[in-house]
């Protein structure tokens, strides 16, 4: 069987938020003049978006929202050659509006205001704001730590290899996400620094903020002071007293995500025709390695000057090597990020393998994990996705669970293995059961199907024809075990009314799904990308000594992407399958010549 992996590269740009925040900060009558902020992000909300992916809503969560630069101007326009000299990393932070402290007054000099008889250029005061996301503390014990002069981000002269540092700058422990940032005494626009992290679930999803269409501000002198879309909010002016400073949080990386799909006797993906049979055969993921030239750490200059476009400075930016060691490692053996039914089980395999007999064994192979069907499948999934989370709710039978477990990390599975737990009700619906005086149970009415003993109904799993059936619950009783109405007798009653109750097995919060997984890196143009890919195909044959075909193929492909900041990537495996077709004929005779037999010879 030939096996084949195409890649495809499709990129969808994230779709700008069109419900503004609409909420007004708490800035209140007694403190006119002050600066208030607005915000939203440039992605709409959605409740089943993965860990590390901000939106407006996780923007606003505790702990998060973002920081601020500020420089006063007097009456000049914005020049590099200033400090944060007005707000230095504020915080600000959602409390049912953008707030911070200690709050900050406008300049009060306007044209409007002045009676002096000099310029009117000379006396409108000015403010420009940079802002970025999710916001991280900078001072002594905090997240970055203590300010190193010569110490914040290098400039590479070859990929893992620092030439020169910048300075004055906070500088942090941490070795993925924001790294450092500029300190409040350096000249120049502000920098953040960010670096990958290989832990899909502890990427940081670094936002800037820049001015969104359509916004201008009345400011105090009756005029209208316009901001350029898709930069930062510079030179502005004191604007009425209702007025906030309003943020579009870009994305200033680019997300990659996996799918995969399996193509049989195809050129492409698509309907393979009903050919693949997924009952026999499995295609299981052991590993994928990603490499590729990626940014992954770098410095985001604040001040962007191309609309919308992330201000990364070139020299600042640490690539991955495409022939080097690799970006990402996911194997199925040990992390949780290949998503689970997908995943080679060796386990599984064995169990297969182990049996036997040809019945058993089909029954292993039926519980193995479903493969990469010809549909498009997500490829990398872990965390719980939150739109599916349900809390001790009643589980369909066949149902798969994903639990998290914070210590670990680990997203546990469990499986509803029982139909989801029914009361038992007489055939009128009246009740229950009824406690006989001689401590037996008998159903409600004149049908006195089932009666159970005094010991049985006292514990916890009561017996009827030597099966487990019923469980006590208080003074109900549950059925574990019923997946249809009993056959009573050899005729077929219908005693029971399938009323749900919570299912018994595992207590806690469960989700009934997994979110897809990313990782982000920073935006370099053109990409060069290798996929390396490990898969299995298992093919259940009960004429087999060991029931299945196993057969393990390791294949690498290269591609490239041209990678833009606040753009979401997938890559989508196709895994080529060719079936094994056979054909024959039979052989025509060939005629030999006569082989003359005298019997006797004639002589002459």
């Amino acid at each position: 069987m030939k096996k084949y992996l195409f890649l495809a590269a499709t990129a969808f740009m994230f779709a700008a938020c069109t419900n503004e925040e609409a909420v007004v900060p708490q800035v209140t009558e007694t403190s006119p003049g002050a600066v208030a902020f607005d915000t939203y992000t440039a992605t709409a909300t959605r409740a089943g978006d993965p860990v590390g992916v901000m939106n407006t809503d996780k923007l606003k969560t505790a702990g998060k929202g973002f920081g601020v630069f500020a420089m006063y101007q007097d009456n000049a326009n914005y020049t590099s050659g200033l400090t944060p000299n007005f707000m230095f990393n504020e915080h600000v932070s959602w409390s049912g509006g953008w707030t911070y402290s200690p709050l900050k007054y406008w300049p009060n000099e306007t044209t409007n205001d002045s009676q002096d008889p000099a310029a009117a250029s000379a006396h409108t005061d000015k403010l420009s704001f940079f802002a970025y996301a999710p916001y991280v503390s900078t001072g002594a014990g905090n997240t970055l730590g203590a300010k190193a002069d010569d110490y914040m981000v290098a400039t590479y002269s070859a990929p893992g290899t620092p030439a020169t540092y910048y300075d004055k700058a906070w500088k942090g422990s941490e070795t993925s996400g924001i790294l450092s940032m500029s300190a409040e005494d350096r000249t120049g626009d502000p920098l953040v620094e960010w670096g990958f992290n290989n832990n899909l679930d502890n990427g940081v999803d670094l936002l800037w903020g820049v001015a969104p269409a359509g916004l201008s501000y009345q400011n105090v002198s009756g005029s209208t002071t316009s901001v350029d879309v898709g930069l930062p909010l510079l030179n502005m002016v004191k604007p009425d007293k209702d007025q906030r400073m309003k943020f579009l949080f870009q994305h200033a990386l680019s997300r990659i995500g996996l799918s995969v799909v399996s193509a049989i006797d195809q050129i492409a993906a698509g309907d393979d025709g009903n050919k693949f049979n997924n009952a026999q055969t499995r295609v299981l993921i052991k590993s994928i390695n990603i490499y590729g030239d990626f940014g992954k750490k770098g410095v985001l200059n604040l001040n962007n000057t191309t609309p919308n476009v992330a201000n990364w400075i070139t020299a600042s930016i640490d690539k991955a090597e495409v022939n080097g060691t690799a970006l990402l490692k996911f194997d199925a053996a040990t992390d949780q990020y290949i998503a689970p039914e997908l995943r080679y089980n060796a386990t599984q395999i064995s169990a297969v393998t182990t049996e036997d007999n040809a019945a058993d064994a089909a029954t292993a192979f039926a519980a193995i994990n479903k493969g990469v069907l010809p549909s498009e499948q997500t490829l990398l999934a872990g965390g719980p996705d939150p739109s599916k989370k349900v809390v001790d709710p009643t589980y369909a039978y066949g149902t798969v669970l994903y639990k998290y477990n914070s210590t670990t990390k680990a997203y546990e599975i469990a499986t509803a293995t029982t139909p989801a737990a029914t009361k038992v009700y007489s055939m009128d619906g009246s009740g229950n059961f009824t406690k006989k005086s001689d401590g037996s149970y008998e159903v409600d009415g004149s049908e006195q199907l089932y009666t159970l003993t005094g010991a049985d109904a006292a514990s916890s799993a009561a017996v009827e024809n030597g099966d487990a059936f019923w469980t006590k619950s208080g003074d109900n009783f549950v059925i574990d075990h019923a997946t249809s109405d009993r056959n009573l007798d050899g005729s077929t009653e219908y005693l029971l009314s399938k009323t749900p109750v919570t299912a018994t097995y595992a207590a806690g919060t469960y989700f009934t799904g997994l979110s897809p997984r990313y990782f982000m890196v920073i935006p370099t143009g053109d990409t060069n990308i290798r996929v390396k890919i490990s898969y299995a195909v298992v093919t259940y044959d009960e004429k087999l000594k060991t029931y299945i075909t196993n057969v393990e193929n390791v294949i690498t492909k290269a591609t490239s992407i041209n990678l833009q900041n606040g753009k979401s990537y997938n890559l989508k495996l196709i895994l080529g399958l060719t079936s094994v077709k056979l054909d024959a004929t039979v052989a025509d005779w060939q005629v030999a010549d006569d082989t003359e037999i005298w019997l006797p010879k004639n002589n002459d």
